[in-house]
């Protein structure tokens, strides 16, 4: 066996300083240097022989080192030529049937919602994953009756963003949030005192301050989300804003809380389902990390979350980065 195979799972990606190997099933990757990008992308499926072959003799034990570090790293196994066909690379085809896939709805103290028709009508478009995002202190028996609205739905997971208040955890237990809306994924609590997590996780603390949904759009390596969904989405859509509907804390819907343009107003009885259905609406799915200036030459591309509402140009770098994939450091 002189063939090594990396597993489908991981995936070499090429920036223009640096090169990483995207472990899709284990959540992390690794650095890898320029050759080993080329051994595994140009001289891919051949035997470590001919490999070196290509190479100075002088390279052939770094050659042997590199594959022993892939060996280390668990991404990949020796196989026969014979064997090739029975390890097929990872079909990177994107399907999702939903029409909205995830959905943000912002609130704030003046914000005056109608959590019924907003989740029934997310619930009609099929909508997976929703983000509550609140600005002001929400009591936690406020967002019980809010989320008493997302019962009986088809929503898989409801990520929390909620302003800290004192005894906040106390309040989550006698509410039984957890128990009483079994998919609640995590309650994340801004301007908090501390940096914590507790609850298995569940309840994360933190001290940064978010007053208005202009507060995000952050790139941060911490932020970077490694899956095989994500990762092939990332291929054909743009992971910020496909299949994304916002209300902001106005009720007005956009792509984005963000953006400074919407398409209509919830409180206004317009209908979500006939908004994302315009062409106007779904106009920006489709750029990818590879139409994107600077992103374009980036090893992240494909497991960063993005943002276009923090940009110059729709095109543009987001302005929250901080990282430079020409210097291959973040700065």
């Amino acid at each position: 066996m002189d063939i090594f195979k990396l597993f489908a799972c991981c995936i070499p990606v090429k920036g223009f300083t640096n090169y990483i190997i995207c472990d899709l099933q284990r959540a992390e990757f690794i650095n890898i240097p320029e050759v080993l990008y080329e051994i595994l992308t140009v001289y891919k499926n051949k035997g470590i022989s001919e490999i070196k072959r290509n190479y100075d003799k002088e390279n052939h034990r770094f050659i042997d080192e590199y594959f022993e570090f892939l060996e280390n790293n668990e991404c990949g196994f020796w196989c026969d030529i014979s064997e090739i066909k029975n390890f097929p690379d990872l079909n990177l085809k994107f399907e999702c049937p939903e029409l909205i896939n995830n959905a943000i709805v912002d609130i704030d103290k003046n914000s005056k919602h109608d959590y019924g028709k907003i989740f029934n009508e997310l619930d009609e478009l099929k909508c997976k994953f929703i983000e509550i995002r609140s600005f002001d202190i929400l009591r936690i028996c406020d967002l019980c009756e809010i989320l008493h609205h997302t019962n009986n739905k088809i929503f898989r997971n409801i990520d929390i963003i909620i302003k800290y208040y004192k005894n906040i955890e106390n309040d989550i237990n006698e509410n039984k949030l957890f128990s009483e809306f079994t998919n609640i994924g995590v309650v994340s609590i801004h301007s908090s005192p501390k940096n914590e997590k507790s609850f298995n996780d569940k309840i994360v603390y933190s001290k940064k301050v978010i007053k208005t949904c202009n507060d995000c759009g952050e790139i941060d390596i911490d932020k970077f989300t490694l899956n095989i969904d994500t990762f092939t989405e990332a291929q054909h859509f743009n992971t910020c804003l496909n299949k994304k509907v916002s209300i902001d804390s106005n009720g007005n819907i956009k792509n984005c809380p963000a953006f400074n343009y919407s398409y209509g107003n919830v409180n206004n009885g317009d209908s979500i389902g006939k908004i994302i259905k315009t062409q106007e609406f779904s106009k920006y799915w489709s750029i990818t990390k590879d139409h994107i200036h600077i992103c374009k030459d980036c090893e992240y591309r494909y497991i960063c979350s993005d943002c276009r509402a923090f940009v110059d140009d729709i095109f543009d770098k987001p302005r929250k980065c901080n990282y430079n994939p020409y210097a291959g450091k973040w700065e």
